[in-house]
């Protein structure tokens, strides 16, 4: 696993170390070679502990900071020629883009089926209120019939009529054509008694 590797390199870190002591204490001898090896071990722990924090972030769910923290190992491991590093980095940071993804395309989802429950609940309260509306306009029509105003009835029982129509109310707006015939011929009745009237007059 990845921290046996690290073990490792900070095992030979420390030989390196100790090695650097006795090359100075030996007049320098391979002193260059060894700081170069001590620099590639330290570099390759650096990569390791990024790898690591970019686990921890993951565990605790923050994907984008991984997702950072791999980029930053894999960058550094580039540069240092670590392939293994590299490949192992790249790997975790692939992973956790697909994850995060995957993520915020269920959350788009999720977004997206509230957006429609909200639409269809609006319509719903939309069709209740229109239907609502139509109610009164029907029921202020039976008022004005009720009172002999049989024009006025007549013009409220169409608007009614028309909503209910349109909100697939069949039976509502069937219901209408006998109130308006009702009035139609209260209509006919009034004229009937005005003409009856008009001729008394006459005679």
């Amino acid at each position: 696993s990845e921290m046996c590797i690290r073990d490792r390199y900070q095992k030979a870190q420390e030989l390196y170390l100790a090695a650097r002591q006795m090359a100075v204490e030996n007049g320098n001898v391979g002193l260059s070679y060894i700081e170069g090896q001590l620099n590639r071990t330290e570099g390759y722990i650096e990569v390791f502990d990024l790898i690591a924090q970019g686990e921890r972030k993951e565990e605790y769910d923050n994907l984008t900071g991984a997702i950072a923290l791999y980029q930053e190992a894999k960058e550094k491991a580039a540069a240092l020629y670590f392939m293994d590093g590299k490949k192992e980095a790249l790997e975790l940071q692939m992973a956790a883009e697909e994850t995060l993804e995957k993520e915020q395309l269920a959350a788009e989802k999720r977004l997206q089926e509230q957006i429609e429950a909200e639409a269809v609940s609006r319509d719903q309260d939309q069709k209740t209120n229109d239907q609502q509306n139509a109610i009164n306009m029907e029921n202020q029509g039976n008022e004005l019939l009720a009172q002999g105003s049989y024009e006025s009835a007549i013009t409220f029982y169409r608007v009614a009529q028309a909503s209910y129509k349109q909100l697939g109310l069949t039976e509502l707006a069937d219901g209408i054509d006998k109130k308006m015939e009702a009035a139609q011929a209260g209509i006919a009745a009034k004229e009937a008694q005005a003409a009856e009237a008009e001729k008394q007059k006459s005679e």
